[in-house]
């Protein structure tokens, strides 16, 4: 313990084994109350401010124990010998935060400065040292980065900003603040992508925007890509395809919308292939097989205008070639035979539309091949 000595106005004086100062400032019922300055060993002070039952309690500056001498740690009210509201400074009197505290740790609403300059880096609330609640996050260069709802140190709700541009990134949930649902926007602020995401990136179920904004695509996503089922769409909103999907390509089974056209089968690589129904103004056209958006294989072929079937057989490259029969309206056969190119080629019978043999023979571009 340390000696004691009475001075004028109730000021007393505390000193250390070594004969420094210790505390010097007012007394009352033996303890240290009112205004008063506390010194280390070394002779530097260490506190300077108001003092109730031996704790710092009001107005008080907490200075540095090494260093440069009367460098501030922290300025502001005490409650209880604990920080309560004020200012908190690192290196020497650099403002570092500014707020409210319970238990010497930031609770409330709290101010956090850059470490190399003086602005805000984070303006919000805080939950025991760490940011919490309602917030917004800046750069050192004072530019927005997120401005939401934080959770242990991380924003789980809000906006990210794009950096040094101040529009919009992102809008939506994180998780470990990666994005993990909403909306990312383009340099103009208008969406391009609404939906799930996975570690940050595009994955789930989600909407596709062109640059105006104009859905292009809804369905199931995967690392960024259409996969799986989903629905693409014209400038218009109506719907050009609706099917599914393999890493941004239209494969399997598919529905397209052109115009005037249907198709309904299946897709490779984008295009029609393998077995497909294809419809012109609402009425079927062709059913068969495909080959890279070709007729090609085995297939129907129907009158435009009331789907009266005109030739059932074989195509290659989407004409008529190989073994294949063409047909009057009123379901009789014309021609049966072989074909080249969308013409008659080989042997083949041309029959009346009474069903009776006209012809059996050899053919040659639509004609007849008599020696």
């Amino acid at each position: 313990m340390g000696n004691y000595c009475c001075k004028k106005n109730k000021i007393f004086t505390e000193y250390w084994d070594n004969r420094k100062i210790k505390y010097q400032g007012e007394y009352k019922d033996n303890n240290r109350n009112g205004f008063g300055i506390e010194f280390l060993e070394n002779g530097r002070k260490y506190y300077e401010g108001k003092w109730l039952n031996n704790k710092k309690n009001g107005f008080g500056i907490l200075y540095r124990r090494t260093g440069i001498e009367n460098c501030k740690l922290y300025e502001g009210e005490w409650n209880n010998n604990l920080k309560h509201k004020g200012k908190e400074y690192i290196n020497c009197n650099h403002l570092i935060f500014e707020g409210t505290y319970e238990n010497n740790l930031k609770n409330g609403y709290g101010l956090l400065y850059s470490k190399i300059n003086n602005n805000i880096i984070y303006d919000g609330f805080w939950k025991n040292d760490e940011k919490s609640g309602k917030g917004k996050m800046f750069n050192d260069d004072g530019n927005i980065l997120y401005d939401g709802i934080w959770e242990n140190d991380s924003i789980i709700e809000g906006i990210e900003f794009n950096k040094n541009k101040n529009y919009k990134k992102f809008e939506g949930i994180f998780d470990y603040e990666l994005y993990k649902k909403g909306i990312l926007y383009n340099s103009n602020n208008i969406k391009y992508y609404e939906g799930d995401f996975d570690y940050g990136i595009p994955n789930g179920l989600g909407k596709i925007f062109d640059t105006l904004g104009n859905i292009i695509y809804k369905g199931e996503i995967l690392r960024g890509e259409k996969h799986g089922k989903g629905i693409e769409y014209k400038e218009n909103n109506e719907i050009y395809y609706k099917g599914n999907y393999i890493n941004n390509v239209k494969e399997g089974k598919g529905e397209l919308y052109l115009d005037n056209i249907y198709y309904k089968g299946t897709f490779l690589n984008n295009s029609k292939n393998c077995n497909g129904k294809y419809y012109l103004n609402n009425k079927l056209l062709y059913d068969g097989e495909w080959l890279n958006d070709k007729y090609h294989g085995n297939g129907k072929l129907y009158h435009k205008d009331d789907e009266i079937l005109f030739y059932e057989g074989q195509f290659r490259n989407g004409l008529r070639t190989g073994y294949g029969t063409l047909y009057f309206k009123n379901g009789n056969i014309l021609y049966k035979g072989h074909w080249l190119n969308n013409t008659t080629w080989g042997e083949g019978s041309e029959y009346d539309i009474d069903g009776n043999l006209i012809y059996h023979g050899m053919w040659e571009y639509n004609k007849k091949k008599i020696n």
